[in-house]
């Protein structure tokens, strides 16, 4: 097992942990002084015999001019070595081959001083105090190492571009890096080597080692690098500086040339430089370059071990696309064939005009034809559409789950949905010759939550974990009902649900934040007529009202013993066990920091006496009401759909006036009175016109209810009883949470209808 360091995590249990990441960290420090240590034996045995012995290779790419030395493969024994001393089940990924033979007359210079090192005390005391704890299996976690990064340059005596990498990667994460400088200042005869190192969330350090007179090394901490501050500013400031290698392909060509086309007032230069490492620590932590870009042969041992430094150091990495690069702990795609690029801190708009341009560049979507077919032009969301792996969502395994051959998909960016809770996009779908396209899905929706990725999830794993847990069930639970007998009887019997295709699901219990799942549905397209609405008028308030009216009486009875551990128990996102115990002791004290928020106008809109005082009554019975609002047992429960607002509507007028409603989201799904959801969808989705018609909406919800199932058995007295009951429990969830993110007047179609009209709060 692993301890891995995040300031994003979940305490949890780490007393049967083998090992830690602090104490791997200490070891890749160690490792990286070891492979610095023999590439300079190399060097020096060189200097003095004129001799530099070649190994030979399998065939690269023709670009990378690719050479091996005694020296990679001399650093790479040593690394490994010194990792498995101490992490002997360490999952090692590196460049070099460890069979091939070391090599003969090469003395290593002498022993490494290890105890000056372990006196370090690397990040001192700031990893107990600055980060909480995930925890990892081996299985999870890999160490990527190239030993000698920069190898054509250590062949040209380009001592300076040499650096030996190492990256620890947790869960897909890039977690620790280290990287060796052998050379500083250049040259065998300096008596220094110099270490970076990084743990995500602590900062960058760096360690100096020196020869200690005795034949052995010592190492000192020079503390962490204060990135605001170190680095260099030895240019003009009006210059920005585009650094490449001297690849001649034509891809990496466009995108210098898209750099050097940026206008921010700056004039731009192009320089070249060799080794991937060597460009990383230029742009990210010297600041003589303001943004690197690679050419198409570098590798995950390239980028792993700098992925956390640049991140740490205020930069960022990604692929062409402006993608983070995906790491697995296997063998398989190694390469980084969708490009790197790396900014240096404060050049975050560079970096993202570039991969934006790249989105709509012929010549870059090329890179992605094997994968999603030929790019037919427009800017696609290219970081949704990718699977949970992160990468680009392959085009034969979409046809397999839809039964037919694939030729390619679009995933368009202003189709897209980018929320707290979640991501999706619509593909678009080419069909292959031969395929009856007559039987294939035109369209589909592809939603995709990768919890560790989403600000809103991250910080709830911070301050509310307990409401992480939740969202990962509530996501097995939407997978689990979209396939379940239940739905596909709501779809036959005329309610208007999505069909699942496919879904992923990878719950993390352990640590939820790092769940993960994908579903692939049928969708709710445009092109036949759906849409939605940010506030529904009258007659798509009964349209909505229809639909929850059908699938209320479809699950009244029997269909609950078939959803048994399939959906919520108790459905809706707002029932009082899924909510924090604030929104009910502290309600009073909250609902007036609203109000106060809220002005005068507000108050003259609502115009009743004593608005101050209503939260504080409210608060005296809002436990009660919460649990006559969602009770435990009750003959009148039925199946909810647990969070009926307006953005999980879709409408469409079949004729003037009259329109059919679709419903998705259903990760709240359960059981439920119908006073309950009914109170909650009219709060949230009418427009302030519909409110003024509340008892016809009532009236017309009931008859439709009771008319679709004669089995439903509950009086008109009985709904309205469970109504108001429900619109006071609404109360509670707006006044205690939700009115902290009103913006009244700015139509958002994902914010409830209290959260961004005025009439509607006030109305409530």
């Amino acid at each position: 097992m692993i301890t891995f360091t995040h300031p994003h995590a979940i305490p949890t249990n780490t007393a049967n942990l083998n090992s830690d990441l602090n104490s791997l960290l200490q070891t890749c420090v160690r490792a990286s002084i070891s492979g610095c240590t023999s590439i300079r034996a190399v060097q020096s045995h060189r200097s003095s015999t004129s001799s530099l012995q070649i190994l030979p290779t399998k065939e690269e790419e023709e670009e990378a001019a690719q050479y091996l030395t005694i020296a990679d493969v001399r650093a790479q024994r040593d690394i490994v070595g010194t990792i498995k001393s101490t992490h002997p089940n360490a999952n090692i990924i590196g460049e070099e081959d460890d069979s091939i033979g070391v090599g003969e007359g090469v003395e290593i210079e002498g022993e490494q001083n290890w105890d000056s090192l372990k006196e370090l005390g690397l990040y001192g005391s700031s990893t107990s105090q600055a980060a909480t704890t995930i925890v990892a299996s081996d299985e999870e976690t890999c160490i990527y190492v190239d030993p000698l990064d920069g190898t054509r340059e250590f062949v040209l005596s380009n001592l300076p571009a040499v650096q030996s990498l190492i990256g620890v990667v947790v869960s897909g994460t890039p977690a620790v890096g280290v990287v060796g400088s052998p050379f500083v200042d250049c040259g065998v005869g300096e008596d220094k080597a110099e270490i970076i190192y990084a743990m995500r969330g602590l900062g960058v350090g760096r360690v100096l080692v020196n020869k200690d007179g005795k034949g052995g090394f010592t190492a000192t901490d020079d503390g962490l690098f204060d990135t605001a501050k170190d680095i260099l500013k030895e240019r003009e400031s009006n210059v920005r500086v585009v650094v490449t290698g001297d690849s001649r392909n034509k891809l990496l060509k466009r995108a210098t040339e898209v750099c050097l086309d940026y206008d921010d007032g700056c004039k731009f230069e192009h320089v070249i430089k060799g080794g991937a490492g060597n460009k990383f620590k230029i742009t990210a932590l010297e600041g003589k370059a303001d943004i690197a870009v690679m050419h198409f042969g570098t590798s995950k041992w390239d980028t792993a071990g700098w992925d956390v430094i640049v991140r740490e150091a205020g930069g960022r990495m990604s692929d062409l696309f402006g993608n983070d690069i995906v790491y697995g702990c296997n063998r398989k795609g190694l390469k980084n064939d969708l490009g790197v690029v790396v900014s240096r801190r404060g050049m975050g708009d560079l970096h993202e005009y570039l991969c934006n341009e790249m989105k709509r560049e012929k010549l870059s979507m090329s890179l992605l034809d094997c994968r999603k077919g030929a790019w037919r032009g427009g800017n696609e969301a290219l970081d949704i559409a990718r699977d949970l792996d992160g990468d680009v969502i392959d085009k034969v395994k979409i046809g397999e789950c839809l039964g037919g051959k694939l030729e390619g998909y679009e995933a368009r960016d202003d189709e897209a949905f980018r929320g707290m809770m979640s991501k999706g996009c619509r593909l678009r779908f080419s069909w292959a010759d031969g395929s009856d396209t007559s039987a294939q899905p035109r369209t589909a929706f592809y939603k995709r939550v990768v919890m560790s990725e989403l600000d809103h999830l991250r910080l709830k794993a911070d301050t509310m974990p307990e409401k992480v847990k939740r969202d990962v069930t509530s996501y097995q639970v939407e997978s689990n009902f979209l396939a379940s007998s239940t739905c596909k009887g709501l779809a036959s019997n005329g309610v208007l649900v999505p069909k699942c295709y496919d879904s992923d699901l990878r719950p993390n219990n352990r640590d939820p934040v790092k769940s993960k799942f994908s579903l692939l549905v049928s969708d709710f397209s445009p092109d036949n007529g759906w849409r939605q609405e940010g506030l529904f008028d009258l007659p798509q308030m009964k349209a909505s009202l229809t639909t929850l009216a059908r699938l209320h009486s479809y699950g009244w009875g029997g269909e609950q013993d078939n959803l048994k551990g399939v959906v919520w128990e108790r459905g809706t996102y707002w029932s009082p066990e899924k909510q924090q115990r604030a929104q009910f002791v502290e309600l009073g004290s909250i609902y007036k920091t609203h109000i106060e928020r809220f002005g005068e106008d507000f108050k003259n809109e609502v115009n009743i006496e004593d608005i101050d005082g209503v939260g504080p009554r409210l608060e005296k019975i809002a436990l009660d009401v919460a649990a006559s609002a969602h009770p435990s047992h009750n003959a009148m429960k039925t199946l909810l759909h647990g969070d009926p607002k307006a953005a999980n509507v879709f409408i469409r007028e079949v004729e003037e006036g009259c329109y059919d409603a679709g419903m998705i989201n259903f990760q709240w799904t359960g059981f439920g009175l119908v006073g309950t959801e009914v109170a909650h969808h009219i709060a949230s989705s009418a427009s302030p016109s519909s409110l003024d018609h509340e008892v016809e909406l009532l009236d017309f919800y009931y008859t439709t209810l009771t008319s679709e199932n004669p089995d439903v058995k509950i009086t008109r007295n009985e709904f309205m009883e469970q109504y108001e009951t429900g619109i006071l429990d609404t109360c509670r969830l707006a006044f205690g949470y939700q009115w902290a993110r009103a913006d009244f007047g700015k139509d958002a179609l994902n914010k409830n209808s209290y959260n961004k009209d005025m009439i509607c709060a006030a109305w409530l």
